[in-house]
Parts: C-alpha cells; structure tokens; sequence
C-alpha cells in the first residue's frame, strides 16, 4: 500500500471485516483501520509508521528473541529498505547521498531506514576520507631528485626505521660528526 499497488477487487473489503481476526503488533489495528477507508488504489499510501525492525521489536515482553537488522537483506541492485527494483514512478532507484552505495526507492524508504543503515554510512564515510588523506600525502610526497652529499656516500640510515618510510627518506646521509661504533 506504500508503494501505490493496485489491489484486487474487494481486497480492502475482506481487509477490513478480518484484520481483527488476527494477531496485529501495537498500533497496526488502527493503522489499517485507516488505511482499508482511506486507500486509492495506485496511489502510495503513507502508514508514517515507525521501520520494520521498530515494529518488529515492539512485540510481547516474554519473547526472548528479537528480530537483527541482518534479517532483512534485500538483493543488490534493490531498495534497501523494501526490496523494490523501480521507484513506484518507474524511475531508476536514488542512492544515499553520504555513502553513494545504498539504494532508495523513495524518500520514505530512505527515511525508514535511516537506522539500520546510518552506522554503516558513517564506516563508509570514514573510510572515504582515509583513502583520500592517504592519496593526497602520497600526491604531496611524491618522487624528489636526490640531493648529493658532502662525501659523495649515500648510506642507509636505519636509527629510525619506519615499515611506511619512503626510499628516499631511508637513504639518506648520515651527519658529518656521526661516528661508527
């Protein structure tokens, strides 16, 4: 019914005259209540609902288990809150503006799943911005001629060996006053 589906004929009808059959999470009975008088069928219906994992962890007290984020993975290539393939106006999915890798049909899909997805986005985000500090210092300290010394001997100089030093900065000349032991 987000989505804007076409449901069959008398759908809403059967809707209205079960749901109360049926065992319903907290808030779900009004909200289809309100939706079974109010639906126009190809037009999205917004529930303004809290996400899946919100509604599914609200349940009973006595029920150990709870539902984990992980539970709801959707195909690559699909809207990450809800599975679609298209947004409901037929246009390509969106992605998430911060990480650029997660896919939205609409702006409440992407609304809803703000909380799964929004610690993964930040890991994301971060990961970024050390690839790119790492690319600009190797832009910054790139190739150097290098420089003669006063004896002509180029030796290498290991009192401060770092695994991440350049060649350059590992072959340098040692002090004219330093004095092998």
């Amino acid at each position: 019914m987000e989505l804007g589906c076409t449901l069959p004929d008398g759908f809403l009808a059967d809707l209205e005259h079960n749901y109360l059959k049926f065992y319903i999470m907290a808030g779900a009975k009004e909200q289809i209540k309100k939706a079974c008088k109010g639906y126009v069928n190809g037009k999205p219906y917004p529930f303004e609902t809290l996400g899946v994992l919100d509604y599914a962890n609200l349940g009973s007290e006595g029920i150990e288990g709870r539902i984990a984020p992980y539970a709801f993975s959707f195909p690559a290539g699909t809207c990450s809150n809800c599975g679609a393939d298209k947004s409901p106006n037929g246009t390509d999915l969106k992605r998430c503006g911060d990480c650029k890798k997660v896919l939205y049909c609409t702006k409440l899909c992407q609304v809803s799943h703000y909380g799964p997805h929004s610690g993964n986005c930040d890991e994301d985000k971060a990961m970024a911005r050390a690839k790119k500090a790492i690319a600009d210092a190797k832009a910054k300290t790139g190739p150097r001629p290098a420089q003669p010394s006063g004896g002509g001997i180029m030796m290498l100089n290991n009192r401060n060996f770092n695994p991440f030093m350049t060649p350059l900065d590992a072959f340098t000349p040692f002090d004219k006053g330093l004095k092998f032991v």
